[in-house]
């Protein structure tokens, strides 16, 4: 046999489960002499496919496999089939996407199995999931993944990390099953506005400034412990702007979220504070019954002519994804969004959820970012805008929107406002929108 029928027969001998199996053969078939000629080739009538009855007899024959991991007499099987009526690395490619299309749900956990939490390295394999079409019951979605046509050098749902220079992926898969018993019932998404003008934030003065937060503690956690215990008995996801809470007023939210008769997924906002030594811009994700938050540091910092948020990101920044079987999900903080490359990784590593605390007076380019997200990885996403009311140098009132929604269906990002209109003050309260469906309303809540 030639060096690529013993990799071949390696690859699927030695293989543990279906993911290392897949990888294995596509590491052969990435090994190939660039030049080689596959069975898919450019004719006069478009593309043509020399091994069309080949693949449909590996199907059949891997149809009869079981999705718990292959046999040693599955692996003898495929073996025999891998030798048979194709070159070694054709037949590697192809077996590739046979073994992807059918055992593609089970590659999640076969490689967290071992390492829960870990940095994706430059060059690594690493598995992508289908956007959860069960959670959108009304609409088809705009793509699917299996329409489009992935780099050769990968399969469906198998791809392999670039280098990002500004950047390190964090995987953590430690919560895995409580986000999948959360993310894959989700029927409705909240965005929460706590309040109405800046004039109840406080902000400190300074071209360069760390440490805002309420201006009134107490009220604020009265405030959205009545908003966030109405919205968490409705939707399955709800999210506090960025720099709308204290760590008192976190711990005042986990205990609601702990409360609650049914898992729930509530990011608590953001938190400017001083962690190990550096000023950071903190977003913290509740989980029922979890002692540790999921975390992310938010790494562009608001800057205009005169202000400057005075955080210190880590360099390279870490992006953190975690990972359930079916899901995946990504925080960021406001700005966050609005950096090109990291919305790129987002959607090269497949993330389908992505949340986002924010506090802007703009927020017209929130939807194109997320929009993007869409069109690379079908992520549902969901920006949490606050204060109502902001001024420009003026003194103009300025109404951004309180939140922006994204999901994989035909139209726009959905940006919404708040009911009501000028400068009179509004109560608090909260968007929604029910996935699937192609509107979103404004809860207002008339707290005492």
């Amino acid at each position: 046999m030639g060096v690529a029928d013993v990799s071949m027969v390696r690859a699927i001998a030695s293989a543990p489960s279906w993911y290392e199996m897949a990888c294995g053969l596509l590491e052969v078939w990435r090994s190939r002499d660039k030049g080689h000629v596959s069975w898919r080739a450019d004719s006069d009538d478009g593309v043509y496919d020399r091994g069309a009855e080949w693949r449909a007899d590996a199907q059949s024959l891997v149809e009869r496999m079981a999705v718990s991991g292959p046999s040693d007499a599955d692996r003898e099987a495929l073996v025999q089939m891998a030798k048979t009526g194709r070159s070694p690395l054709d037949a590697a490619y192809d077996l590739g996407w046979v073994i992807d299309a059918r055992f593609w749900p089970t590659f999640t956990d076969s490689w967290v199995a071992d390492r829960e939490n870990f940095i994706l390295g430059t060059g690594e394999f690493f598995p992508t999931v289908d956007a959860p079409l069960e959670l959108l019951p009304v609409q088809p979605p705009t793509s699917r993944p299996w329409a489009l046509d992935p780099p050769r050098d990968e399969l469906c749902h198998v791809r392999v990390m670039r280098s990002h220079p500004g950047f390190a992926v964090r995987i953590d898969a430690r919560v895995s099953a409580t986000l999948d018993s959360i993310l894959l019932a989700a029927r409705r998404l909240v965005a929460v506005q706590p309040n109405d003008s800046l004039a109840e934030i406080a902000v400190p003065r300074g071209p360069r400034f760390h440490g805002v937060q309420p201006a009134d503690p107490v009220r604020q956690s009265r405030i959205l412990v009545d908003i966030c215990t109405q919205a968490l008995s409705e939707a399955e996801i709800v999210v506090v702007p960025e720099c709308a809470v204290t760590r008192s007023i976190v711990t005042d939210l986990q205990r609601v979220v702990d409360a609650s008769a049914l898992d729930r997924l509530l990011v608590a906002g953001s938190v400017h504070e001083t962690v190990r030594g550096k000023r950071r811009n903190v977003a913290y994700a509740l989980l029922p019954d979890e002692p540790e938050p999921l975390t992310h540091d938010k790494f562009v910092p608001y800057q205009s002519d005169t202000d400057l948020e005075d955080i210190e990101p880590d360099d390279p920044a870490t992006i953190t994804v975690y990972m359930s079987n079916r899901c995946r999900l990504a925080i960021g903080i406001c700005k966050d969004l609005f950096n090109d490359e990291a919305v790129g990784v987002l959607g090269r590593v497949g993330v389908n959820l992505v949340l986002v605390p924010a506090m802007s007076g703009k927020t017209d380019g929130f939807a194109a970012q997320l929009g993007r997200l869409v069109s690379l990885a079908q992520t549902v996403g969901v920006v949490a805008n606050n204060p109502r009311t902001w001024r420009d140098r003026s003194g103009r009132a300025l109404h951004p929107a309180a939140a922006v929604f994204s999901q994989p269906l035909e139209g726009h990002p959905m940006v919404v406002w708040p009911s009501g209109s000028g400068d009179s003050a509004l109560p608090p309260g909260y968007c929604t929108l029910d996935l699937g469906e192609a509107s979103a309303r404004f809860v207002h809540r008339h707290i005492v």
